[in-house]
């Protein structure tokens, strides 16, 4: 009559070893516990037990899946956090090689949350070229001058970089001029 069980058992512990040997110790503590008058068991009979594997077996593999989802959301968090570390190291990094005009350049913008500053000279400033920085933007005013704002993502990444090392780069510190023509 359940000649199929065996069968179905070889696929379940060929493809999910560890949950039918678990839910197949869940079915057999089942068994010495079920009483054996139990209005349940007498009317399924080795259905009874077979369900109790099915929800072991769902149990187990659902805890599984849950805690497997878990452990690699938290390792793409970890991933994406290691990266965002490091697009800010990069960008500290690049603030290092740009001068002194462009650092403060960058902490005018910071300070007065990204409203256009206006230099008088080209954005090629001591021969440090600023538009490599894609969240830069220049614009060419009639009168000769360009205003310079940040880009929204480009001031975020600042702003974080600001709030965790209080400076732009690794050696140099906010200088506290209150220069508004650069």
């Amino acid at each position: 009559m359940l000649t199929w069980i065996p069968s179905l058992l070889k696929i379940f512990l060929e493809k999910y070893f560890i949950t039918t040997i678990a839910s197949v110790l869940g079915t057999i503590v089942a068994m010495a516990f079920t009483p054996d008058g139990y209005w349940l068991l007498q009317k399924l009979g080795a259905w009874y037990y077979i369900g109790i594997f099915c929800f072991a077996f769902l149990f187990i593999h659902g805890c599984y899946c849950g805690i497997k989802f878990t452990v690699q959301k938290i390792s793409e968090n970890q991933q994406k956090k290691q990266e965002e570390e490091k697009l800010l190291e990069q960008t500290m990094t690049a603030f290092d090689h740009c001068s002194q005009k462009q650092r403060d350049i960058a902490y005018a913008l910071l300070k007065n949350k990204n409203t256009p500053v206006v230099i008088h000279e080209q954005p090629y400033i001591h021969g440090c070229n600023w538009t490599w920085m894609t969240g830069i933007d220049f614009f060419r005013q009639k009168d000769g001058t360009y205003q310079v704002i940040l880009r929204d993502y480009f001031y975020k990444q600042l702003q974080r970089i600001y709030t965790q090392h209080g400076r732009l780069s690794h050696f140099d510190f906010e200088n506290n001029s209150t220069k508004e023509n650069f």
